[in-house]
């Protein structure tokens, strides 16, 4: 994953709602926080936007209206990994009108705290962005 600088909104808009999308440094590579989820070195920029626009396609979200994405490799039957530590989840929190999003790798390295509802599991599933068995094993707090 190239480095992020500086704020900048990606160049692409997603195909279902043309939401508008925004890197920034604090997780990719700058953190302010040692706590900063950062995404994965070997994520690309257009890679991390097709997790966006994904989970903007299929509405996954929660009640709130934040998105979560994966990122399915369909060769290998699994999900890859969103984060620098192994997460397979990634939280785009809610964004107003006119306002870019952002977001990051949460799940399943944060634990209780950074579990999405079990709905959005449920909606993945529904989608057939993740089978039975990853969606168990995800609400456990275990890879896909």
């Amino acid at each position: 994953m190239p480095k992020v600088q500086v704020e900048f909104t990606y160049r692409r808009v997603t195909a279902n709602r043309q939401r508008r999308y925004q890197l920034t440094p604090k997780h990719h590579g700058f953190p302010v926080k040692p706590s900063d989820a950062q995404w994965h070195k070997d994520l690309q920029h257009d890679d991390e936007f097709d997790v966006f626009d994904r989970a903007d396609q299929h509405d996954t979200c929660d009640e709130a209206h934040n998105l979560y994405g994966i990122a399915p490799d369909v060769e290998n039957k699994c999900l890859l990994m969103l984060g620098s530590e192994n997460q397979q989840v990634a939280l785009f929190p809610f964004a107003r009108d006119r306002e870019p999003w952002h977001g990051y790798p949460l799940y399943p390295i944060n634990g209780e705290d950074g579990r999405p509802p079990k709905a959005v599991f449920q909606c993945l599933q529904a989608a057939g962005l993740i089978t039975e068995r990853q969606r168990r094993r995800l609400m456990q707090g275990k890879e896909a």
